[in-house]
C-alpha cells in the first residue's frame, strides 16, 4: 500500500513540477514515477503551461549566453521545454554551449558537420539501416548480429562510448545527440523515412564511400555474377542514388518488384555490367577501414576486387 503524501511533499511538487522532470522529483521524494504522475493529476497541476510575452522576451535576450541553469531557475521551466520554445521561436542554438550536460555516454557531436570518407559511409549506413527518433534527438543503426563489428567500428569513428544492445539476431546502437540529429535532418534523414527518404546531396569525392555504406546496409551482391542491388521502400531514394552513380560514370538501372504478400513495391538500383561493378568496387574499397567483410569477400572470390 502506498504511503500517504505529506503536506511538505505536495508543496514540493507544486513548487518544482514546472522545471524538474518527474524522474528527478521521484528521486528527491523517494517515490515511484507513476505515483508522482498521479499526484500531479490529483493536485490539478496538468493545465497547459503557456508562455507569457515576458518569458519569451527573457529567453530571446538570454539564450545566447548559454547559462541553461540560470534560465531554468528564472523561468521555472524544464530544459526540454526551453529548447522546444527556442525552436518554436526559430532561435539558433549553439548546442555545445547551451545544452551541454554531464553525460554517461559521449559522442563527437560535430561528426556530421564536415564531410569525410567515414562520415559519408556512416551516412550511407543510416540511409539504409538507420532511423531517426520521432523527437529528433536520437538516431539508431541496426544490423545483423554477425555484423556487430561494423557498429563497433562506427562507435570508434564517432568517438563514442555508447553500448551496443543485442536482441535475438539483431544488434543496434542508439546515439542521443541534438546537434548530430539536427545535421542529419539537414541531410534529409527524417523520422519514419522508409517510404519518403530522398538521396542526400553528396560531394562527388565522397560518393563511393556513401554508396559503400548504403550497400553494406541494404544492398546485396550476387555470389555468381557480382551484380550489385540496392533496395529501398522509397522510389525517390533509388532514383537519387541512380543519379549520383551516373555522376561518377557508373552505369545502373532503377526498377521495382512486388514481394509476396507485400502491400507496396520494393524499389532497387542495380549495377549489372561487370565493367562498372569492378570500377565502383575499386573506388569503394580504396583506402577504406570500415566495410562489411562478407560482401567484399564475394567480390574477391569473383576476382572483381
Amino acid at each position: 500500500m502506498e504511503q500517504k503524501w505529506s503536506k511538505q511533499e505536495k508543496e514540493y511538487i507544486k513548487d518544482n513540477y514546472k522545471y524538474k522532470t518527474q524522474k528527478e522529483i521521484a528521486k528527491e521524494l523517494k517515490r515511484s514515477i507513476s505515483s508522482i504522475k498521479g499526484t500531479i493529476r490529483r493536485l490539478n497541476l496538468t493545465e497547459p503551461n503557456f508562455w507569457t510575452k515576458e518569458e519569451e522576451t527573457y529567453l530571446k535576450e538570454n539564450y545566447k549566453k548559454g547559462n541553461m541553469k540560470e534560465i531554468i531557475q528564472v523561468l521555472h521551466r524544464s530544459e526540454y521545454g526551453i529548447i522546444w520554445k527556442t525552436r518554436k521561436l526559430k532561435l539558433k542554438l549553439d548546442t555545445d554551449v547551451f545544452s551541454k550536460r554531464c553525460k554517461k555516454y559521449y559522442v563527437n557531436d560535430k561528426f556530421f558537420d564536415k564531410w569525410s570518407d567515414d562520415m559519408a559511409y556512416i551516412l550511407g549506413l543510416i540511409c539504409a539501416d538507420g532511423n531517426m527518433k520521432k523527437n529528433c534527438r536520437a538516431f539508431i543503426i541496426s544490423l545483423n548480429i554477425k555484423d556487430k563489428y561494423i557498429l563497433e567500428k562506427a562507435l570508434e569513428i564517432m568517438e563514442s562510448n555508447n553500448k551496443i544492445s543485442i536482441e535475438r539476431e539483431m544488434c543496434k546502437i542508439s546515439i542521443f545527440s541534438y546537434q548530430m540529429c539536427n545535421e542529419l535532418l539537414n541531410l534529409g534523414i527524417v523520422p519514419a523515412k522508409s517510404l519518403i527518404l530522398e538521396c542526400p546531396s553528396v560531394p562527388k569525392r565522397y560518393i563511393p564511400k556513401f554508396i559503400l555504406g548504403v550497400i553494406d546496409g541494404d544492398g546485396s551482391i550476387d555470389k555468381r555474377s557480382g551484380i550489385i542491388s540496392i533496395y529501398s521502400g522509397s522510389r525517390k531514394f533509388c532514383e537519387g542514388l541512380s543519379d549520383i552513380l551516373t555522376g561518377i560514370k557508373i552505369d545502373n538501372r532503377v526498377g521495382s518488384y512486388q514481394a509476396k504478400n507485400a502491400k507496396r513495391p520494393i524499389y532497387r538500383t542495380r549495377i549489372t555490367k561487370k565493367k562498372y561493378i569492378k570500377k565502383l568496387s575499386k573506388m569503394m574499397y580504396f583506402n577504406t577501414e570500415i566495410y562489411m567483410k562478407r560482401k567484399k569477400e564475394i567480390l574477391e572470390n569473383l576476382n572483381i576486387v
